[in-house]
């Protein structure tokens, strides 16, 4: 497996601007290959690159504000673009290059049931291995949704954003996510109710993410069955450029005072249970900001810890169960 970061781009971008210091960022499984171009980016340009050690929890996580003033641009690897009112930053998309991908997968895609409707799924990254599984298994005769103009459909995802499949989530019967770990996988799984796999170059072994789901799902009710006792709630409204979601966070605000509880906002950038205890009578919390947060770190927080949309469910405001 191979990862392949646009730096031709870079470089070029830093010329025509002529940029004298720039940052680079992107996600932690990344940031290895970030610092070894990053002398590379120098020595072709001139130019100062200082690659961002901090945490990146995805696209919306930028480090413009915080970094100094004299940087002129930014360099984000690994992420389609989600903010558009942030200027000097460019968004460069990370590809993964595995050869002889189909060959490697073939005796697990036949495990699938070919009477079902597949629909590809996955992250930037993952994109042309997605298309190469797509026309693979539409090549093999299986059914799998496709475009007005027949060609086989892949969705991109975020572990955080699944709204693109429910389009198609009438139509199919199963997703098959191609894409490492089962982070942004369970996001689709938490989502729908149908069958979701994974398969992964580290380890292109199919794999049924049902007990996980099922697993995270019933403790997601009983912490909002736990959050529907209490009385007062903390909303949080998050301080990174792109969860900064206010109006959000006003109205989630309003929709429990009017149900009976006691709500305010409090402003955070890291979400983590040593800030929360900084306010102990706060019963349960609401965030507002990134969703995975409630459902991937419940487990180290002293209190319920819901979503924008568990928080509705709670209140009776939708019918069916959905995180985000």
């Amino acid at each position: 497996m191979k990862i392949n970061l646009n730096i031709d781009k870079v470089i070029e971008t830093i010329k025509e601007k002529k940029y004298k210091v720039i940052a680079l960022e992107g996600p932690e499984g990344l940031k290895p290959k970030i610092k070894d171009v990053a002398e590379k980016i120098e020595e072709e340009t001139g130019a100062t690159v200082i690659t961002v050690g901090e945490p990146c929890r995805g696209a919306c996580d930028l480090k413009n504000e915080i970094l100094p003033k004299n940087v002129e641009a930014i360099f984000h690897f690994g992420h389609k673009k989600m903010l558009n009112t942030i200027k000097n930053v460019y968004y460069l998309e990370a590809t993964i290059d595995c050869p002889n991908w189909t060959k490697k997968i073939e005796r697990e895609i036949q495990k699938l049931d070919e009477t079902k409707r597949i629909v590809v799924v996955t992250t930037s990254p993952y994109e042309e291995l997605a298309k190469k599984t797509a026309r693979y298994i539409l090549k093999r005769g299986m059914k799998i949704h496709t475009t007005e103009k027949g060609h086989p459909t892949v969705i991109n995802v975020l572990g955080c954003q699944v709204k693109e499949i429910e389009g198609v989530d009438k139509e199919t019967d199963l997703y098959l996510f191609i894409g490492d770990g089962v982070f942004h996988p369970l996001g689709v799984a938490l989502n729908t109710t149908k069958k979701v796999y994974q398969i992964g170059p580290e380890a292109p072994i199919l794999r049924n993410l049902s007990q996980y789901r099922n697993k995270i799902l019933k403790k997601r009710l009983l912490v909002i069955e736990k959050a529907r006792e209490k009385k007062k709630f903390g909303v949080i409204l998050g301080l990174k450029p792109g969860q900064r979601k206010l109006k959000e966070a006003m109205q989630i605000k309003e929709k429990l005072k009017k149900a009976g509880y006691k709500a305010v906002i409090i402003a955070l950038d890291e979400i983590n249970p040593e800030k929360i205890i900084n306010f102990p009578d706060l019963e349960a919390i609401v965030n507002t900001a990134c969703p995975r947060v409630s459902i991937d770190d419940q487990q180290n927080f002293h209190v319920p810890v819901l979503t924008t949309k568990e928080a509705e469910y709670m209140l009776k405001l939708i019918g069916r169960y959905k995180p985000f």
